[in-house]
């Protein structure tokens, strides 16, 4: 159960760490400050979009290394979809309406079976928490962070301005786009420790963001019901 959800946290750390819409025209010769601020508004205002990566933590030859995939898909509805697999194991979060659908956190040697639980269990709580636009993009793109604009790139065949945060560690690639400026591509880095620090390296990776504004239906889980 523990590994488990370091691995789930470590996925989502990346989406923390990294950290729309115009009116015509580009983004890049805007200040950092609303390059972001257009990314939030049209992440917050899109119907739905799909971010799928890797992510590592830990060296990658130690003991304590894992990798994660993940795949989430959000919608604007609140119904969402996130799989994240490593070290092992698939977890499975499904939102539909008023009802949360869970495989993979539970005790090694549990049923495979999804686990169903209303909205209003306290077990589901953090769980919608990482199914929700809203909440994801609020700690994804901060408007308030310190970030510079430190150059352009094309990203999945568009044009795009890349901000980096203050801390050097990481970037996020906004579609250079004033009408549809949404977040393409994060990269985590971790920050460089001071000299002599024993601590352990941060998570590292990519996710790419996709699928913005696309029709997008959750359904429950095959054989779970409606």
């Amino acid at each position: 159960m523990r590994t488990r959800r370091a691995v789930a946290g470590a996925a989502l750390i990346l989406v923390v760490a990294a950290g729309c819409a115009g009116g015509g025209g580009s983004e890049s010769g805007r200040p950092a400050a609303r390059i972001l601020s257009d990314a939030q508004a049209a992440a917050q205002a899109a119907d739905s979009v799909t971010i799928a990566g890797t992510v590592a933590r830990g060296s990658t030859t130690g003991p304590g290394a894992t990798t994660a995939t993940i795949e989430l898909v959000l919608t604007s509805s609140g119904d969402g979809r996130e799989r994240i697999t490593g070290a092992g194991q698939d977890i499975d979060l499904i939102r539909v309406g008023q009802t949360l659908y869970v495989k993979g956190l539970s005790a090694p040697g549990a049923t495979s079976a999804y686990e169903r639980l209303p909205a209003t269990d306290p077990r589901a709580a953090p769980l919608i928490a990482q199914l929700d636009k809203k909440t994801v993009f609020d700690q994804l793109i901060k408007a308030g962070d310190t970030t510079a604009v430190t150059g352009t790139a094309t990203v999945a065949g568009q044009p795009a301005v890349k901000l980096t945060p203050g801390n050097g560690a990481g970037a996020l690639y906004v579609a250079d786009d004033a009408a549809h400026p949404y977040a393409l591509e994060v990269e985590t880095s971790p920050s460089g420790a001071a000299s002599g620090a024993t601590a352990a390296p941060g998570p590292t990776g990519a996710l790419m963001f996709t699928g913005w504004n696309a029709h997008t239906v959750i359904s429950p889980p095959t054989g779970t019901g409606s």
